[in-house]
């Protein structure tokens, strides 16, 4: 299974995990490595790695570590993204993390899509370690700051001027805005912070209105889909980025658009026009409600 076939995670997955997992992923195809030459190398099957890698089952520590030196990637790195995850999908981290809940009435966040198929199979080894790079800040800065709520500052630091709610560090990113138009977004970790502002359901088919905060740009992406199949990203100008259902393959994968510049979740919707003729549109995106308190 290599990258330009990796079949969308399941729905129930924990946003955290879905980080962790797409990171895998990534790491399993710059290894080179099939399923079977990891059960080889490793003390895990190969039916183990095939559920760890699709979200099936919450890989244990050793094996990312494992899959992580295969692939030439610092293990502490990978350590601190899997405690993470493991604190999250367990219960035992139940403060609430900026980007990975969707908003209200919106589809599932899945941080960590797989990979579209519209190239992204050729993107490079740095390319690969700056999204890791930027999963792993914003792993840390959520961290830091929470330990900074239970331990307090530190002594010599000046008194908070407020207990308002948490603003983040933005996280570094390839393009905001303007300079988006037209790029990929998990090319430019625009994905790391991407949720679903609207969607549409037709049949098993399930089309997505996606937006980064931080990179000020949205796109759609369409999954479980027919060959010939069309999702747009459109702006209420008329301004849209089309991706094309080419193959078989792409059926079982996320075909996504490059990006459009947005501002905001309700300049933007997806439109899906499939093979047969017609098309149909999500709503205008919604701008998301803020969490209550300890959700």
């Amino acid at each position: 299974m290599s990258g330009a076939t990796w079949r969308p995670l399941p729905p129930s997955l924990d946003p955290q995990t879905a980080y962790l997992v797409g990171v895998l992923r990534e790491l399993k195809d710059r290894s080179g490595l099939s399923l079977t030459a990891l059960a080889a190398r490793t003390p895990y099957s190969r039916s183990s790695w095939d559920r760890y890698l699709g979200g099936v089952k919450f890989p244990p520590r050793d094996a990312v570590e494992m899959l992580g030196r295969l692939a030439g990637e610092p293990p502490e790195r990978l350590v601190a993204l899997w405690q993470h995850a493991e604190a999250r999908s367990s219960g035992r981290d139940a403060q609430p993390v900026t980007g990975a809940d969707t908003p209200a009435n919106t589809a599932r966040q899945d941080a960590a899509p797989p990979r579209p198929a519209s190239g992204a199979g050729n993107r490079s080894a740095a390319t690969h370690r700056f999204r890791l790079g930027v999963i792993v800040a914003a792993v840390v800065a959520v961290m830091a700051w929470a330990c900074a709520q239970v331990f307090g500052p530190p002594p010599d630091s000046a008194p908070s001027a407020g207990s308002g709610p948490f603003k983040p560090v933005p996280l570094t990113v390839g393009c905001r805005g303007d300079q988006c138009r037209g790029r990929e977004a998990s090319a430019m970790a625009c994905d790391v912070d991407a949720a679903s502002y609207a969607d549409l359901r037709i049949g098993v088919s399930h089309v997505e209105l996606r937006m980064s905060p931080n990179c000020a740009a949205a796109w759609a992406r369409i999954s479980y889909s027919s060959v010939g199949d069309r999702v747009t990203v459109q702006d209420r100008a008329g301004r849209g980025e089309t991706a094309t259902v080419l193959d078989e393959a792409s059926t079982e994968q996320y075909v996504v658009t490059h990006m459009l510049p947005a501002h905001a979740p309700t300049q933007v919707r997806a439109c899906w026009k499939p093979r047969a003729g017609g098309s149909r549109c999500t709503p205008w995106g919604r701008t998301p409600q803020t969490p209550a308190p300890g959700r």
